[in-house]
């Protein structure tokens, strides 16, 4: 799964430097710069197997897809390469929901009924 965020993030950083044609807003190039590095920021969280890992992966996937979706439907001209990176994103999506609910479901797993304190 980290993988995936980590290619996510080479797309995006190769994108917003090698295809000056393509993505010629500088606020959509702005924004493939951030998804980049947050992807490779969430890749390095999902690896770790933390919570907020997870939950930042999630995010990220997320609000890239949000905001690339604004930024570029309006401009319909699309190319392979935002095929591509929906793809990336739509699967950097689908990875962290299932990352979360397994790092969820492992930390549920390690409560036990006898680690409640006793009342009375």
């Amino acid at each position: 799964s980290a993988g995936l965020f980590s290619l996510t993030g080479l797309w995006t950083l190769l994108g917003a430097s090698m295809m000056p044609g393509t993505y010629q807003g500088l606020g959509l190039r702005v924004l493939l710069v951030v998804l980049g590095v947050a992807s490779f920021v969430s890749a390095y969280l999902v690896f770790r197997k933390s919570a907020p890992g997870s939950i930042a992966a999630l995010g990220t996937a997320l609000v890239g897809l949000a905001i690339f979706t604004a930024l570029r439907l309006p401009q319909t001209n699309f190319v392979f390469s935002d095929y591509i990176l929906y793809v990336l994103l739509a699967g950097d999506l689908l990875v962290g929901w299932i990352t979360w609910n397994r790092i969820r479901s492992i930390r549920a797993s390690r409560w036990h009924p006898m680690d409640m304190p006793a009342y009375g």
